[in-house]
């Protein structure tokens, strides 16, 4: 990278394939910078919207699977150092089974929850 936050790495150290390479992304810095912002969101979801009418039980954790997963997508795109399960680098394929599981979840937390008037009955 050519940012001023890229990470310097000495040449006896890196990879050969990226010998030519100065600096490169700190992908643990995007990952913990973009954890902080889940948390962020996760909270102001919680505290914002109206449970009863749109929250369900377990959408807390659907959602953060979902932003988890996608944000762990973006940032193994960065990163020079995977192991390939396949044709994908295995982190890949886990962010893409959070982003499956948090889909599961809302629909699964959705279809069991019983309507408002057959609980009253």
């Amino acid at each position: 990278t050519d940012h001023p936050w890229g990470l310097q790495i000495d040449p006896a150290n890196r990879p050969p394939e990226f010998a030519a390479e100065s600096s490169f992304h700190p992908t643990f810095l995007y990952e913990s910078l973009f954890n902080l912002v889940n948390a962020i969101v996760l909270v102001w979801v919680a505290v914002n919207i109206p449970r009863r009418r749109w929250l369900h039980p377990g959408d807390g954790l659907a959602l953060y699977c979902v932003m988890y997963g996608g944000g762990r997508l973006i940032v193994e795109g960065l990163r020079t150092d995977s192991l390939y399960i396949g044709p994908l680098p295995g982190p890949v394929w886990a962010s893409a089974a959070f982003i499956v599981a948090g889909f599961v979840i809302a629909l699964a937390v959705r279809r069991a929850e019983k309507p408002l008037s057959a609980a009253i009955d």
